[in-house]
């Protein structure tokens, strides 16, 4: 049995391949990528459609690796959201937590 791990963090991203061997979980690192925030005009955006290709790659990588992941997991900062339409679509560029629109928000808090 193998899952499949992804840590996505502020600056970088990572994938993990757990396997259960003899009562043990062994983890490796089989791809790592750059989470940089992309600038438009004067805002910060999550590169969604780069974290979807590096999600792709890890499932690839492990799959070549005679991996068959049977469970996945994401693991993120988790502040910041997108917008799913009906159709199933992601409606628009999720802001980046380090974009302007957060600044003075604790003093607010």
């Amino acid at each position: 049995m193998s899952i499949l791990a992804y840590d996505l963090g502020a600056s970088s991203g990572r994938v993990l391949l757990g396997r259960l061997t003899d009562s043990r979980i062994e983890v490796e690192e089989i791809h790592r990528f750059s989470n940089d925030p992309v600038k438009v005009g004067e805002r910060l955006h999550w590169d969604m459609l780069r974290l979807y290709h590096e999600v792709q790659q890890g499932l690839l990588k492990a799959k070549h690796m005679g991996g068959n992941p049977s469970s996945l997991a994401i693991d993120s900062w988790a502040v910041d959201f997108g917008l799913i339409g009906g159709n199933g679509e992601l409606l628009g560029s999720p802001y980046h937590y380090r974009d302007w629109h957060t600044h003075g928000v604790m003093e607010e808090v």
